[in-house]
């Protein structure tokens, strides 16, 4: 698994198995790049459960950013421009 960074960009893919947790406002930004805004980890009892990542302008229609895991982003490089 990659460790993805504020800052970072990224494309939102929503490679999932089913639709769990996707829902039609997250939906609107299939295939849209984004940068990483936050990094969320999810604790349990001393151990880690999981990782979430929220996106810079990734939001519902209340302005609530939408919690996306790793699996539903991919990496993408920026081009330099001359």
């Amino acid at each position: 698994m990659s460790e993805f960074k504020v800052g970072d960009p990224v494309l939102l893919t929503l490679d999932s198995p089913g639709d769990v947790g996707i829902t039609p406002g997250l939906k609107h930004y299939q295939d849209m790049r984004f940068r990483i805004s936050r990094v969320r980890t999810i604790q349990g009892e001393a151990v880690t459960r999981g990782t979430y990542y929220e996106l810079k302008g990734c939001v519902s229609d209340e302005g609530i950013p939408y919690a996306v895991t790793e699996d539903w982003i991919r990496p993408i490089r920026e081009l330099k421009r001359r």
